[in-house]
């Protein structure tokens, strides 16, 4: 054998050669076993108890397999360790050797084995609730003898963290000790849904708990959460993107953000880059913002981003209600729909100036103040919403700063070049 131990013994009338032989090798008179096994009646050596022992071939000698009985680590097979485990026979405790780290009991030889990892092969046919072949540090299950993520609609193999994530918007649970991984920018949170216009707990047994993406992160069709506009992001996290659109974001310095963010602003909702009003456009290809047009204006020669019939610009390049449009104010704000820019506020249905004092100028969409009254912005004092407030007359007029007199905005004026005509006009005109 070539593992076997040749020892000399002399005497005084012979040499006599003694081979040493290890577990499973042939034993006889001259083939003796090595010590602590013995000559089993096939001839062959084995360990005194091959049911509950195996042999060490590294220490040479008979140690305990999987589950059976030990003292100290060292008196269990390779890659176990003496773990103590409750005995209800004796009334106490007692050690047990048992697979540690990343080996796992096979179930058979009860001994040790490496974990698969993702795609390496492995034996899937075991019906055993201890035997789990694949590293179960990376959420791996053994599926078609290959080591796999459990169910691909479900999980996702996750290369920054090297383990089969959660993919948002399906179920988890959170233990402190082995909690669920979630893919990159997601957090297993309780689940809630709406009803009857109030947020409700959605509880069921299959589970509260559910991957949800982290505030600043849009979740895709695939189930992962990508950074949205602002959040950091690199090549393995690389930025929201709507396959539907290609106005979409990208990666500029370590962040997310538009690809023209002078023209350009960011819908939540949608998760598009959209086109602000004026800004270059072109048809069925570029995303304009929300209640907008990619169309040509007279006496233009590029098609541009406009408001439809009913909106007005804001000074963001958005499109938000104009004067005398029907309305909908939400809950905490004085107006959400109606163009503040133009001075607007939601009140009875319909978008007027939040003034009284205030007239509408439809030629300016912006409601104005008579020659000597306040304009420029007004802050509410209640909701925050600032309002902004032009001057009436003609192009003469305009809004002059450090008036004597104070209040929240400034006064109107006549410009240097016009004059002021008394009643009944109460507005500027150019000097004749």
């Amino acid at each position: 054998c070539v593992n076997a131990l040749i020892y000399l013994v002399q005497s005084e009338a012979t040499a006599n050669i003694t081979i040493v032989q290890e577990v499973g090798d042939v034993c006889n008179e001259i083939e003796i076993c090595i010590e602590g096994t013995i000559c089993d009646n096939d001839g062959l050596c084995s360990c005194p108890d091959p049911y509950e022992q195996t042999f060490n071939v590294d220490t040479k000698k008979c140690v305990s397999k999987v589950g059976e009985a030990c003292y100290l680590h060292s008196d269990c097979t390779k890659y176990a360790s003496c773990m103590p485990r409750w005995n209800s026979s004796l009334g106490k405790f007692s050690g047990r050797c048992q697979c540690v780290g990343k080996y796992f009991d096979l179930p058979f030889e009860r001994t040790c084995e490496k974990r698969s990892k993702l795609g390496e092969p492995c034996v899937d046919h075991i019906n055993d609730i201890n035997y789990q072949p694949c590293d179960i540090s990376q959420n791996l299950k053994c599926i078609n003898n290959i080591c796999q993520c459990e169910n691909e609609s479900a999980y996702v193999y996750d290369v920054h963290r090297k383990a089969c994530a959660i993919k948002a918007g399906h179920s988890c649970y959170s233990n402190r000790h082995n909690p669920s991984i979630c893919v990159h920018g997601a957090k297993c949170k309780h689940y809630h849904n709406l009803t009857d216009s109030k947020m409700k707990s959605h509880k069921t047994n299959s589970g509260s708990l559910r991957c949800r993406c982290e505030s600043g992160y849009i979740r895709n069709h695939e189930g992962l959460c990508q950074p949205g506009f602002g959040v950091s992001c690199d090549e393995i996290h690389p930025c929201f993107s709507n396959e539907k659109s290609s106005s979409h974001l990208v990666c500029s310095s370590g962040r997310c953000s538009c690809p023209s963010p002078l023209t350009q602003f960011f819908e939540n909702e949608s998760g598009n880059c959209l086109n602000k009003v004026n800004s270059p456009c072109v048809i069925n290809h570029t995303y304009c913002v929300k209640h907008a047009k990619c169309v040509l204006r007279e006496g233009m020669v590029t098609l541009t981003c406009q408001c439809t019939e009913g909106f007005s610009s804001t000074m963001e390049g958005q499109c938000k209600l104009n004067h005398r449009m029907n309305c909908h104010p939400k809950l905490n704000s004085t107006n959400v729909e109606c163009n503040n820019d133009a001075g607007l506020t939601c009140q009875d249905g319909q978008c007027v100036c939040f003034d009284s004092s205030l007239s509408f100028d439809a030629s300016k969409h912006n409601c104005v103040s008579r020659l000597g009254g306040f304009c420029g912005l007004h802050t509410d004092s209640k909701s925050g919403v600032k309002f902004s407030v032009g001057c009436s007359g003609d192009a003469g007029t305009k809004c002059i700063k450090n008036f004597v007199g104070g209040g929240s905005g400034f006064p109107c004026f006549c410009s240097q070049d016009v004059k002021v005509l008394y009643p009944p006009k109460q507005h500027c005109d150019f000097l004749i």
